[in-house]
């Protein structure tokens, strides 16, 4: 156990993070003193018909989880004025995101350590949405960063980052689901470096490249490319 005070950003709804995030925290000696869970939103942003994710998980309601484990949580905003309350009431040390919409700077303020953040994407070239499919079509390195975040989007300071074995028989859904296992795997690492051997980041990620949604313009040809992505990145 650690006597840092940690908050995690999630969802109020089923999502795998979110989910396996928390139930590995607990059993990695991380539980959270507060979790705050936001309902969910619809975006308008356009969204990309290369499909990455695998579809009808079975997963669990959060607040089922934390109420199993007795863990303080509350449903508002992430941004609103109830959790700055909430977090500066408990002097939190360490924020963890396991589902959240881009935090305010007076969020991001509130925290003694920061907010650690797992990115699906090699940090600074790979930010933003879609990093599965822009990571094919730039033929950059897939993988997953995690950072103490800052106020502009994907940036901050770095604290591992690694990247996935690519194979030649591979899915864009089995890419997805290695990324979504190495978020967990870094996200305990992480938080020994951060709350048991004081590890303190110093490398300030660069500004690479912001994505949006994967552009239309790709769709038509993006699977041959993926061939020769995997042609050329193939672990074997």
């Amino acid at each position: 156990m650690t006597n840092k005070k940690i908050c995690v950003f999630a969802y109020n709804f089923n999502h795998f993070k979110t989910q396996n995030g928390i139930i590995n925290m607990i059993l990695s000696g991380f539980k959270p003193d507060l979790v705050i869970l936001q309902d969910w939103k619809k975006l308008n942003i356009r969204k990309s018909n290369i499909r990455i994710a695998p579809r009808d998980l079975y997963l669990i309601d959060p607040r089922v989880i934390l109420d199993k484990f007795n863990i303080n949580y509350i449903i508002t905003d992430h941004n609103s004025q109830e959790s700055i309350q909430q977090i500066n009431k408990l002097n939190c040390d360490l924020g963890v995101i396991l589902g959240s919409r881009i935090l305010s700077h007076e969020v991001i303020q509130c925290f003694n350590m920061g907010i650690l953040n797992l990115h699906p994407g090699i940090l600074p070239e790979n930010r933003g949405l879609d990093t599965i499919q822009w990571a094919v079509v730039k033929n950059i390195k897939q993988g997953v960063t995690s950072h103490i975040i800052s106020k502009e989007i994907d940036k901050g300071f770095l604290v591992l980052s690694e990247e996935i074995k690519i194979y030649d028989d591979d899915t864009l859904v089995d890419m997805h689901i290695r990324i979504l296992n190495l978020e967990q795997k870094m996200m305990i690492e992480s938080l020994n470096l951060l709350l048991h051997e004081n590890f303190k980041p110093h490398i300030e990620l660069g500004s690479g490249c912001y994505h949006s949604t994967l552009d239309s313009c790709y769709e038509d040809s993006f699977y041959d490319i993926f061939e020769q992505y995997k042609k050329t990145n193939s672990s074997l």
